[in-house]
Parts: structure tokens; C-alpha cells; sequence
């Protein structure tokens, strides 16, 4: 289960920075599997926000991500025990050249045929706290493979802004990633914070938090992520694709295949209830 401190945390910023979860063996494999990824993909294997499969089934060492000990049991208590991953899933790799990404949030102001619907009309997820645990409708798991330094840029959020019930104010956003007057000195506005981890750290973001990125400033090296999106099994708008290689869903472990389907919200997975499913070993 989650830690009580790792509930607070949570609960009162929307998301927890976990920091050396992937041992220096299993870090070395995964970012080894991931270099020769990405250097196939090149000519071999295209791939694209959602083309998740080609790099979970190229080597174990990143499927088990999926699945790892140190992270299971966030997921399992986030998702109240009825765990999926989503299809948006995917490789990102950010260069120095790519734009940055803009403050944006499942808490959105939902346009309606007249306009905007009243606020704090929202679409997204929403979190929830019973009996002592927390749970969310929609967040991501960042899995880093390379090191974010302070100044390096990249994940940029506003720590609280999931439980807000306004919108957010437009001098939060306005020029933030357009003109970049707001970095002129390496500062940030009031109220943001630009999370720094190392390779090996993880990240989970509840998706109604206010998140974006900052320009990628490093020119000789990139900034590489998995993002694993999660939700619970049954919930609408997480609805499986029907275009997924079958050649590719049959390289995955059961386990992990499970953890993808969608299920009704009366049924538990057995992936649930099952411990050590993923053995460093195998990495």
C-alpha cells in the first residue's frame, strides 16, 4: 500500500516525486534496452504518442516497468484496487529543438454548444479519499532514464491546483511557453514548480493537475521518459483501441495484458492480489 506520507503528499499537491525506485541494474538494463529502441526505431520500428507496444515488447526490462514492485502498490490503491493501464501510454523524448508543452489540466473549463459551461463545470478525473486511502480517476507514471538538472527545464506543475475551483488566471499561462518572458532569467512564475529527477526516479501527476513543460535547454543530451498512463478498469473515455497488434499483445505477459484490458467495476483482476510479479531477475 501507499505510505501515509505518500497519501498526504498526494492528496495536497497532486503528485509524488519517488526518488531511486529502479536499482543500479535494473536502471542499466532499461536504459541499455531503451538506447537500442530508440536507435531500431530510427528505420525499424516507427513509433508515436500511443505506440506503446514496440516498446514494451522490445525488451523485459521495460515491460516489467509496468508492473514494478516499488510502484504497484500506488497504482493498485490509486486505481481502489481495479487497475489499467491506458492506451496513451508512450515513449517521450524531448530535444532541445521541441517545443515546449503547454500548462494544460483535466480541470479545464468544458466547452458546451453556447460557450462555456458554468464553472466548476469540469470534464477529466477526479481524486477521492475513503477509509484512509485516496484515489484517482486519471494519472500518469513518469519513468526517467535520463538526469533533470535544475535549469535543465522540463516538467514544469502547480503544485494544489487539482482541488481548485477556479480557472486558472490567464497571467499563469500567458506567454509562459509562446515568448518565454517568464525564463528570461531562469525563473518561474509565482506558484509553479519545475521538478527535477534523476535517471531511475518516478513521478506520478494526478491529470487535473496544472502541468506543462519548459523548454528543453541542454544541447547534448535529451530528456527520455516512459509516461504509463492508469485508471480504473471501468471507467468511460479509457475505452480499449481496437487497432493494437495481436502479434505484439502476444509478447506481453499475462499479467501485463491484464493490466491493459478494461474490466465491469465489480471484477478484480488477479494481477491484484498477486505478489512479486515482476522479479528484478528478469529485468
Amino acid at each position: 500500500m501507499m505510505t501515509p506520507l505518500q497519501r498526504y503528499l498526494f492528496d495536497t499537491t497532486g503528485y509524488l516525486h519517488i526518488k531511486d525506485v529502479l536499482a543500479s541494474d535494473e536502471l542499466g538494463n532499461a536504459q541499455h534496452a531503451v538506447r537500442r529502441f530508440i536507435d531500431a526505431s530510427t528505420d525499424k520500428i516507427p513509433f508515436g504518442p500511443g505506440d506503446f507496444l514496440p516498446f514494451l515488447v522490445f525488451d523485459k526490462s521495460l515491460e516489467n516497468l509496468v508492473l514494478h514492485p516499488t510502484i504497484w502498490p500506488i497504482i493498485t490503491e490509486l486505481t481502489g484496487g481495479k487497475p489499467r493501464m491506458l492506451t496513451g501510454s508512450h515513449l517521450k523524448i524531448t530535444t532541445h529543438n521541441d517545443a515546449p508543452l503547454r500548462l494544460h489540466s483535466l480541470r479545464e473549463p468544458v466547452m458546451g454548444k453556447l460557450g462555456p459551461r458554468p464553472e466548476p463545470y469540469w470534464q477529466g478525473g477526479h481524486t477521492y479519499c475513503h477509509e484512509g486511502k485516496i484515489l484517482c480517476d486519471y494519472f500518469n507514471v513518469f519513468w526517467y532514464f535520463t538526469d533533470v538538472f535544475p535549469g535543465d527545464g522540463g516538467l514544469v506543475l502547480v503544485p494544489g491546483s487539482h482541488k481548485s475551483q477556479l480557472a486558472r488566471p490567464p497571467e499563469v499561462s500567458r506567454g509562459l511557453f509562446n515568448s518565454g518572458e517568464f525564463f528570461s532569467d531562469g525563473s518561474l512564475p509565482q506558484g509553479l514548480v519545475n521538478v527535477t529527477p534523476r535517471a531511475g526516479d518516478v513521478v506520478i501527476v494526478n491529470e487535473e493537475l496544472t502541468h506543462g513543460t519548459m523548454k528543453w535547454n541542454p544541447t547534448d543530451r535529451n530528456r527520455i521518459v516512459f509516461l504509463l498512463g492508469c485508471g480504473p478498469q471501468h471507467v468511460v473515455g479509457s475505452e480499449p483501441r481496437e487497432d493494437l497488434p495481436q502479434e505484439d499483445l502476444d509478447r506481453l505477459s499475462p499479467e501485463t495484458r491484464e493490466f491493459l484490458e478494461m474490466a465491469p467495476v465489480d471484477h478484480t483482476k488477479e494481477i491484484v492480489n498477486r505478489e512479486n510479479l515482476m522479479d528484478p531477475g528478469d529485468a
